[in-house]
């Protein structure tokens, strides 16, 4: 400044929310002893370019949160209208206010007829009270396992069985809806209930297998041996004193050995398919298996019952039984 020719020079600070954020300087040819009210003027002067300094950066960051902001808006929006799952968002009293083209596919409606539709258009009554619970649960904290099942009616009546996942949509802070993502499950349901009726029938068709060959071993095979073990048994008794002690030894051990064939075929009847498991139920059958460790095998089994008695579905029971068994 000095090259200037300056005489006086008056530096003042540029200040904002009492952080400076830079200098003003002024100066004049001719000596000046006393600024005297130009300081004031100089100093509202600074003041006024500090404040405008200030406000010309935050209005610099503010347009750039605001572009992040509409840059981050236009990919939420690109993914939301090109997601293959339907996307929907509903309010807390369950109008639809937004859905993207995949629900036209999922529900039956075209976009403009679905969105302004109440969800109570589109659910039973069931599937209703379900839907109003998990609601609740979201707005309360509470965790809900996802994705959960639901049933749906679509536009042309039909009923398509879905799987949704639900979040919350905040708003400052505040709860303003629900967001859902909407996946068509009909097929996946139909596939796995025809899986369901095939593995029934199977075991269906398993068990009259093993009721057969039970039955049979109980009425053929063990009524044989039991016949051929009386008939030996009275062979010993009417030729007792004709036959030397070697030969009823022999006798005697090969009727004892028959009476031991007998009860292996009628526990293995039994294991086949016991009559205690129709008759009795489950807990019966299952206490019928732990004496028979205990008595046949010396295996040390106890039943413990937890809770009231009751019986199940038969295709249930069985199930658990063979489990056990």
């Amino acid at each position: 400044m000095g090259g200037e020719g300056l005489k006086t020079q008056l530096v003042a600070p540029l200040k904002s929310k009492g952080k400076v954020l830079g200098t003003i300087t002024i100066g004049t040819h001719a000596p000046h002893p006393s600024f005297g009210q130009e300081m004031e003027l100089i100093a509202a002067i600074s003041s006024q370019i500090g404040v405008s300094g200030e406000n010309a950066r935050l209005y610099q960051q503010q347009r750039v949160i605001v572009e992040q902001l509409r840059a981050s808006e236009e990919r939420y929006r690109q993914l939301f209208e090109s997601a293959s799952d339907a996307i929907c968002v509903n309010d807390l009293h369950g109008n639809i206010r937004a859905a993207n083209r995949a629900c036209e596919k999922v529900i039956g409606y075209p976009r403009e007829e679905f969105i302004g539709l109440n969800i109570k258009e589109l659910f039973a009554e069931e599937s209703l009270r379900f839907a109003r619970e998990v609601h609740g649960k979201l707005l309360s904290g509470e965790d809900i396992a996802q994705p959960y099942e639901q049933r749906m009616v679509k536009k042309d009546g039909s009923e398509a069985i879905v799987k949704l996942a639900t979040s919350l949509v905040i708003s400052e802070g505040k709860p303003i809806g629900f967001q859902h993502i909407t996946r068509d499950a009909t097929e996946e349901k139909r596939v796995q209930d025809n899986m369901i009726l095939y593995t029934r029938q199977v075991t269906r068709a398993q068990e009259e297998e093993r009721r057969r060959i039970a039955r049979e071993l109980h009425d053929e095979t063990a009524q044989a041996v039991a016949t051929a073990s009386r008939q030996l048994d009275n062979f010993i008794l009417a030729n007792t004193g004709k036959l030397s002690r070697s030969d009823l030894t022999s006798l005697e051990n090969l009727r004892e050995e028959m009476d031991r064939t007998l009860e292996g075929v009628r526990r293995f009847s039994q294991g086949l398919r016991p009559s205690i498991l129709d008759d009795l139920g489950l807990l019966a059958a299952l206490g019928w298996l732990a004496d028979g460790l205990s008595k046949q095998d010396g295996i040390v089994c106890k039943l413990k019952v937890v809770g009231g008695r009751k019986r199940l579905l038969p295709e249930i029971e069985l199930v658990l039984f063979r489990v056990a068994q």
